[in-house]
C-alpha cells in the first residue's frame, strides 16, 4: 500500500504520525499544492512557512516554523496564526518510552521541554507491519501536545540530551 493510492490509509505515511502540528483537527496535506514555502537558511538553522500545507477549512493565516540548534540544544518554534480560535496539537513521534513530567518528556537519552500549560498524551504504537518491523523493532510512541483553542499559538519547544 505504501507506494499506491492507498498510500494514506496507513497510519505511518499520514502527517498526523510525523513531527508536525494538527491545526483544527486538520492534517497537513500530500503533493506539491500542499509543500511548504518559503524555506529559508537561518543562523543555525531553518525557517519555513507551511501554512499552505493545511487545506482551507483549517483556517490557517500563516504558520511559520523556525527549527535552530544553539548551546547543544534544539530549538523548534512554531508561530501560528488562525482565522478563528482553534486548537493546535504539536506531534512528536518517540523511539523509546517516554516519560511525562510537568512540562518535559525524558525518552531515549534526550529531554523535551515544552509549555506545561499544554495537554500533554502519550499513545503507544505496537509495530505489527513485517516491513516497517525491519527498521522500527518493539514500538514507537506518539506525544501530542495540545494548547486551547486560539487565534494566535507561539510555541518553542527546546530538545536537549540529558
Amino acid at each position: 500500500k505504501t507506494f499506491s493510492e492507498e498510500r494514506y490509509t496507513l497510519w505511518n505515511t499520514r502527517s498526523a504520525y510525523h513531527n508536525l502540528p494538527i491545526i483544527g483537527g486538520c492534517e497537513q496535506q500530500p503533493g506539491k499544492a500542499y509543500a511548504a514555502r518559503n524555506v529559508l537558511p537561518t543562523q543555525g538553522g531553518l525557517r519555513l512557512d507551511m501554512a499552505g500545507a493545511y487545506e482551507a477549512e483549517a483556517g490557517v493565516e500563516s504558520a511559520l516554523r523556525h527549527v535552530s540548534v544553539s548551546g547543544g540544544s534544539l530549538y523548534l518554534r512554531d508561530r501560528i496564526s488562525l482565522k478563528r480560535p482553534e486548537k493546535v496539537c504539536w506531534v512528536f513521534m518517540l523511539r523509546s518510552v517516554p516519560i511525562l513530567k510537568n512540562g518535559e518528556v525524558c525518552t531515549g537519552g534526550t529531554r523535551l521541554l515544552f509549555d506545561p500549560q499544554l495537554m500533554a498524551e502519550v499513545t503507544e504504537l505496537p509495530i505489527t507491519d513485517a516491513r516497517m518491523a525491519k527498521s522500527f523493532q518493539g514500538n514507537l510512541w506518539r506525544l501530542t501536545l495540545t494548547a486551547h483553542p486560539s487565534v494566535c499559538h507561539d510555541q518553542i519547544f527546546r530538545v536537549e540530551r540529558t
